[in-house]
């Protein structure tokens, strides 16, 4: 049976509120696995047919990575890389774009964790801005400009 797309359109907005609530819960207290487990949510989160849950995702996935740095973030970066490049709107490629370097190259971004763990989701296009305008003063820095 093939369920329709305004049904599994809430089906997965549901999914993610509550993963981000779960994550939220005392992330002190997390165990390894749960928060592999979540990173392994929102990388499937990540193929999601709506623009709006992508765009959400990829914004949770910064805030994690500034709680859990230790974690293991390869398959993530290599999905948000497809996405920087194929994404289906040029803002999930955007974010995807500052997403994946921010994971990969934290150290370009010092400073800015504590603004991003005290963000909320109404908040993720200034975050977004936010290291966008780091990552640009370093390419201009690093080009000699």
């Amino acid at each position: 049976m093939n369920t329709p797309f305004p049904i599994r359109l809430v089906a997965s907005s549901l999914l993610l509120i509550f993963c981000g609530m779960a994550y939220s819960q005392s992330v002190e207290r997390r165990p390894v696995r749960d928060i592999e487990r979540i990173i392994s949510i929102y990388r499937g989160s990540l193929e999601n047919q709506n623009a709006g849950v992508v765009e959400a995702t990829i914004f949770h996935l910064i805030t994690v990575r500034t709680l859990f740095p230790e974690q293991d973030y390869r398959k993530v970066s290599k999905e948000l890389s497809r996405l920087a490049l194929a994404g289906v709107t040029p803002s999930i490629r955007f974010k995807s774009f500052v997403a994946v370097n921010y994971i990969q190259y934290p150290q370009l971004f010092e400073g800015i964790d504590d603004e991003i763990r005290e963000a909320k989701i109404d908040q993720a296009d200034q975050v977004f801005e936010r290291l966008e305008s780091r990552l640009s003063s370093y390419q201009v820095s690093s080009a000699g400009i």
